[in-house]
C-alpha cells in the first residue's frame, strides 16, 4: 500500500463517519419503544382494514390526547406506536380502535416507562464501551512484542477507530432511511452492532497479525524494510481470507432478509456492519496505522556508543565499586 492509497482510504473512512454522524444528528433514527419510553401495539384486524392514512384520520377525530404513529406491516396487520400507557389507558385505546375502525387481535404489546428506557439505553451504551476498552487492552498486550516501528498501544487505538467506523455507519444509514421505512433502532439493532464489533475486530487482528509476523521475520533476519511494504504484505496475505469470510456471511444475511420478515432490519444492520467491517479491516485501519507512523514516527531511544577503552573503564569501575574496601 502506498502513502497515496492510504490517504484515499483514510479520507473515505472519515467521510463515511462524518456523513453518518450528520444523518444521526440532523435526521435521527426511529427509536424503538424500549429506548424512547413509548408503547407499541402490533395488531391484526379481523376484517379488511382501511389504509394507514384513513386509520390515522379516524383516530385523530376521536382521540386528541395521544399522538399515534401507524406502520402498515402486511395485509391487515398494523403497528401502533404511542406514549407509554398504563392498564387503563391501554384498555381505552383498544376500545377506541374497535369503535372507530373494527375488531382486531393483539399479536404483541409492549409498553416501557421513560425510566426503564433510559436504563436499557444506558446499559446498551455501557456494553459497547466495555467491549471497546477490553479490545484496546487485549490488542496492546498481544502486540507488545511488535513495538517497532509502531508502539503496541497504537494498534489498539487504530482498531478502536475502525470499530467506530463500523458501528456508526449502520446508525447513519438507519437514520437516513428513517423517514421512508420502518427501520428502527432497537435491542436487535444493538445486538447487530455487538456482533459487528466481534466480526470486525477479528478481521482487523488478522491483518495486524500478518504485519506483526512480517516485522518479526525482518527482525530475525536483521532486514530493514519500509513500513508501507510491511503493511502491504499484511493486507495481501489477509485479503482472500477476509473476502471469503465476508461472502459466506453476507449470503445467509441476504437470505434471512428475504425470507424472514421478523428479523428484516436486524439482517440489514448486520449486513451493513459486515461490509463496513471488511472495508475498515483491509483498508481503513491499515491506512491509519501507516499514516500515523509516517507523520508521527516512533522516537528511537538514544544509546551512547562507547569506545573499547571507555567500555573497559566502565567495567572496572563497576567491578571495584561492588568490592569491600578495608
Amino acid at each position: 500500500m502506498t502513502n497515496k492509497n492510504a490517504k484515499i482510504h483514510t479520507a473515505i473512512g472519515i467521510t463515511l463517519i462524518t456523513l453518518s454522524v450528520l444523518c444521526a444528528v440532523v435526521i435521527s433514527p426511529n427509536v424503538a419503544p424500549e429506548f424512547s419510553g413509548r408503547a407499541k401495539i402490533h395488531l391484526a384486524f379481523t376484517e379488511e382494514a382501511p389504509s394507514a392514512t384513513t386509520i390515522a384520520e379516524k383516530l385523530a377525530t376521536v382521540n386528541d390526547n395521544q399522538k399515534i404513529a401507524i406502520n402498515h406491516l402486511s395485509e391487515n396487520e398494523y403497528e401502533f406506536t404511542t406514549q407509554a400507557l398504563n392498564a387503563e389507558e391501554y384498555a381505552d385505546l383498544k376500545d377506541t380502535i374497535t369503535e372507530s375502525i373494527g375488531a382486531f387481535q393483539v399479536k404483541e404489546y409492549q409498553s416501557f416507562s421513560p425510566s426503564i428506557s433510559k436504563e436499557l439505553l444506558y446499559k446498551g451504551l455501557i456494553a459497547l464501551l466495555v467491549a471497546i476498552i477490553i479490545i484496546i487492552i487485549y490488542i496492546s498486550i498481544v502486540f507488545k512484542k511488535a513495538s517497532r516501528p509502531v508502539e503496541s498501544w497504537k494498534y489498539g487505538v487504530v482498531a478502536t477507530v475502525a470499530l467506530v467506523h463500523d458501528t456508526i455507519i449502520p446508525l447513519g444509514i438507519f437514520s437516513a432511511i428513517a423517514p421512508f421505512t420502518t427501520a428502527t433502532v432497537d435491542t436487535l439493532f444493538v445486538t447487530a452492532l455487538l456482533a459487528t464489533l466481534g466480526y470486525s475486530i477479528n478481521d482487523t487482528i488478522v491483518v495486524f497479525d500478518r504485519i506483526r509476523d512480517k516485522l518479526r521475520v525482518n527482525r530475525e533476519k536483521n532486514k530493514k524494510e519500509v513500513f508501507s511494504e510491511t503493511v502491504k504484505y499484511g493486507i495481501r496475505n489477509s485479503f482472500r481470507r477476509s473476502a471469503y469470510t465476508s461472502i459466506s456471511t453476507i449470503v445467509p444475511l441476504v437470505l434471512l432478509f428475504i425470507f424472514v420478515s421478523a428479523t428484516k432490519w436486524f439482517s440489514i444492520a448486520l449486513l451493513i456492519g459486515v461490509i463496513a467491517g471488511t472495508y475498515s479491516s483491509l483498508f481503513f485501519a491499515p491506512s491509519i496505522l501507516l499514516l500515523w507512523n509516517q507523520y508521527f514516527p516512533q522516537k528511537e531511544k538514544k544509546q551512547k556508543n562507547l569506545s573499547e577503552t571507555e567500555a573497559a573503564e566502565k567495567m572496572l569501575r563497576e567491578t571495584f565499586h561492588g568490592e569491600d574496601v578495608l
